[in-house]
């Protein structure tokens, strides 16, 4: 098979760490570089400078989970690369054993040689304005919830009772009605 790319790399992103394999091609050899980050900020510029190190340009990871969010944001913010995001089930379905020990090398020699298939991921600000559209049908959802759902006294007594055509949503106080009678006796 024909490789490629003389230089790439895969992660294997994880909640906590990220496996990192790079190949590049030296002479008529192909060299494996691996190493290991954490997933706070400051690991992931180390991430970034190791990539740099080795002139790595062509990045691919899975999309397991949103773990892989945070990394594609502050590698893709250098403009340094060619960021590939794959479909687990894509690179499960390819030839060769998949384990999480191997998955960043498996990954990195497939992109090496064209065989992955990447993800469409919209640019930045598409990504955010569909993370405030998640975050708005949470916050009405949450809002509906707690209108449709009166709070109630701890000694369950009755409280009043609204008069006709009134709403309490986002008023807490509830009116009694006033009837007839009641008013008779005010008088």
């Amino acid at each position: 098979m024909k490789i490629l790319y003389r230089r790439c790399a895969a992660l294997d992103i994880h909640e906590k760490r990220i496996s990192v394999c790079a190949r590049m091609v030296r002479g008529n050899k192909v060299e494996v570089e691996e190493s290991v980050f954490d997933t706070f900020t400051e690991d992931l510029e180390q991430l970034h400078a190791w990539l740099s190190q080795r002139r790595i340009r062509r990045v691919a990871m899975e999309s397991t989970g949103v773990y892989w969010r945070p990394v594609w944001n502050i590698l893709e913010a250098t403009g340094s690369y060619e960021l590939l995001l794959l479909n687990p089930q894509h690179v499960k379905a390819l030839p060769g054993h998949k384990t999480d020990r191997v998955d960043a090398a498996r990954i990195a020699e497939l992109l090496q040689y064209g065989l992955v298939r990447p993800s469409f991921v919209p640019p930045r600000p598409v990504r955010e304005l569909r993370d405030l559209v998640r975050q708005r049908v949470h916050v009405v959802r949450d809002r509906n919830r707690v209108q449709s759902d009166p709070p109630h006294s701890g000694d369950g007594q009755h409280q009043g009772v609204l008069r006709a055509g009134e709403s309490d949503h986002g008023n807490l106080s509830i009116h009694p009605r006033r009837t007839r009678h009641h008013a008779m006796h005010q008088a």
